[in-house]
């Protein structure tokens, strides 16, 4: 604490209110300051009225759902500390206690007790000092809810993630993705971003649907399994479907998408097709490293993420031969090896880098 309590001083109600460790006992409690508190109003029972009192007005400014920046709190108790010490100084009664409270416990064997104007006058003026504070601060606050949090949940290259939202809903993450989410997630909506690939198995919810938005794309279920791949570095993305119904739009067409179905989004308009191979969209979950006709360029972005190796094209090479290969459980050598030997080069595995020349 900044001050001494146990010693013998004339302290008053905005004395308790300015001093940190008394804010902290009040607003958020614990079991050391329970503790604390209690011995010293028992110690000093002619101080119970001043603390009631400073309580209440903390209390009261506590009920303003209002969170705002640092630096705006800090001018918010500029204006409180400045009301407080131009505050009033006659005297008023008793205000009542709480039956169940420390304050009130010790309270019963104190009896009356007089408390001064001033208290109820800081009280006052802290309440208009918040109010006035506030409105000049976030003059459109009054009436909406605190901003929302973002939360991210992150696979980097050569990792892989699991995990279940709020709902229930669970999200598997391939190498090099990021699903990011706000703090409302499931209370109104159900709205979550991607970048990179993830496979979702959404819990149904009829009144809440689920929502990925992914570039300028967007995909809406309510319940279902679906896999999304929309890597930035990536010309497409593609949305595959394994049960259930998905809708997925594109600038202004949209399209719907049953089991074994899937869409390649980029010019319009929208063609939907049946899945051959399911290996080619949901393999990756199985740790299955599968190229199809992707070329040289395009299966090194692939290595890169899935292994977490930058890579360098020191050679000219041949843009428009495409690469197929598929890799259970791969090691890095085994996939360079059978890449070099598709298109007749040479490469080079120097730390975390992958020359090819």
């Amino acid at each position: 604490m900044k001050k001494d309590f146990h010693q013998n001083r004339d302290d008053k109600a905005d004395d308790f209110v300015l001093d940190p460790s008394f804010r902290k006992w009040v607003l958020n409690p614990d079991k050391s300051s329970n503790i604390y508190w209690k011995d010293w109003t028992k110690a000093n029972p002619s101080k119970i009225a001043e603390i009631e009192n400073a309580r209440e007005i903390l209390l009261s400014i506590q009920t303003i759902d209002f969170k705002p920046a640092e630096g705006a709190r800090n001018e918010v108790w500029e204006g409180i500390t400045s009301c407080i010490k131009n505050g009033v100084s006659e005297e008023s009664k008793v205000l009542p206690l709480g039956p169940h409270s420390i304050i009130s416990q010790n309270g019963r064997k104190q009896g009356k007790n007089t408390i001064q104007w001033r208290s109820l006058a800081a009280s006052i003026a802290i309440l208009m000092a918040v109010a006035i504070i506030l409105y000049h601060l976030y003059p459109t606050y009054y009436g909406e809810q605190s901003a929302e949090k973002t939360f991210m949940r992150e696979s980097p290259p050569g990792k892989w993630s699991t995990f279940a939202m709020t709902d229930g809903t669970k999200v598997t993450l391939n190498a090099g993705s990021k699903l990011t989410y706000t703090s409302g997630y499931n209370q109104q909506t159900r709205i979550v971003q991607l970048h990179g690939e993830a496979f979702f198995e959404v819990i149904s919810d009829p009144q809440k649907p689920f929502i990925v938005h992914f570039g300028e794309n967007r995909v809406e279920v309510l319940g279902t399994s679906f896999n999304i791949k929309a890597y930035q570095d990536s010309e497409n993305s593609i949305v595959a479907v394994k049960t259930g119904k998905v809708s997925v739009k594109q600038s202004a067409e949209a399209v719907s998408l049953t089991p074994n179905e899937v869409v390649v989004l980029n010019d319009l308009p929208l063609n939907v097709k049946k899945v051959d191979d399911p290996s080619l969209y949901f393999g990756w979950m199985d740790k299955q490293l599968i190229f199809n006709e992707v070329t040289l360029e395009e299966a090194m972005k692939s290595i890169s993420r899935w292994f977490g190796y930058e890579y360098e094209i020191k050679k000219p090479f041949n843009r428009t031969a495409l690469y197929n290969s598929k890799h259970k459980n791969p090691n890095l050598r085994e996939v360079m090896e059978s890449l070099s030997f598709a298109y007749g080069l040479e490469y080079e595995i120097n730390g975390n880098k992958i020359i090819v020349k």
